[in-house]
């Protein structure tokens, strides 16, 4: 099971140094991924850097860890600008980018945006199609309901012909949203507790399959808080979601506050509990 963490970007706020030594102490340590929210911009939210420029700078500063983003809001975005982001990210990291993507739930951004919130979900599945087009061809031609391409290319193609693609969703995403999933994700961002869990992925690898996918095709990855408390029983946590089949973790630091050391220290009596597991 790879064990990765959020990036406490909020935070550390605009402290960059701060945030390049979290990103290397993390790959220091052994951690396999970094990852980074999208919050383009909310009321009363905190600082929060846009991640895909954030996963830039941090690329500068890394040499192995994975760069994921969880999750970019897709279908409040021009479609062509985040592919060539995405792509020079994927560049620049030497293809360590992990997308991860979304319809979100907050209405005003699509108002701010232009873009229309009650088909946003229609319009992620063909923006995901685009993109794989444009990470993969040298000249595309496309035409969808609501993205036109042609004779076009990105240039430089990222260094991963497609840059994965990962879902998530809300805590029970509904039977539209498995079927999403199912038929156009690399994997799956399960934010749901342990104990739902089973139920959804029983749901979701049976519309894998009837999609023609094989099981294995879809990776999963489940979330944890640090655990600033109670390291047994987060062990247990641990145990039971690796029993379910989980191949990735992502460990949260919500109740850290804003020190970096804290954060720090949180990071090496992780990485200790980790290696009692193990």
């Amino acid at each position: 099971m790879k064990i990765g963490v959020s990036l406490p970007a909020q935070e550390l706020g605009s402290d960059l140094r701060a945030l390049a030594r979290y990103a290397v102490r993390a790959e220091q340590l052994g951690f396999s991924h970094l990852r980074v929210g999208d919050q383009v911009i909310r009321p009363d939210a905190g600082a929060s850097h846009e991640p895909l420029t954030l996963l830039a700078f941090l690329a500068a500063a890394t040499q192995r860890i994975e760069l994921v983003t969880t999750v970019i809001v897709v279908p409040s975005r021009s479609t062509l600008l985040l592919a060539k982001q995405a792509a020079e990210v994927d560049c620049l990291s030497g293809g360590r980018l992990r997308l991860g993507v979304g319809i979100g739930r907050y209405a005003p951004v699509y108002k701010a945006s232009g873009k229309s919130f009650t088909n946003r979900g229609r319009r992620l599945e063909e923006q995901i199609n685009l993109m794989r087009n444009l990470w993969t061809q040298e000249r595309v031609d496309f035409e969808g309901r609501w993205e036109q391409v042609s004779g076009l290319a990105l240039n430089p193609l990222p260094v991963q012909r497609p840059i994965p693609i990962w879902y998530g969703a809300n805590r029970y995403p509904n039977t539209q949203v498995l079927d999403r999933i199912a038929r156009l994700a690399d994997g799956w961002f399960a934010i749901c507790p342990v104990e739902r869990f089973e139920k959804l992925r029983e749901a979701l690898l049976l519309r894998a399959e009837a999609a023609g996918r094989a099981p294995n095709a879809l990776g999963i990855e489940a979330q944890m808080d640090f655990p600033t408390e109670a390291p047994v029983a987060w062990l247990s946590e641990l145990y039971a979601w690796r029993r379910l089949g989980v191949d990735r973790i992502a460990v949260r630091a919500p109740a850290l506050g804003a020190g970096e050391s804290a954060h720090l220290h949180a990071l090496h009596a992780l990485r200790a509990l980790v290696n009692q597991e193990a």
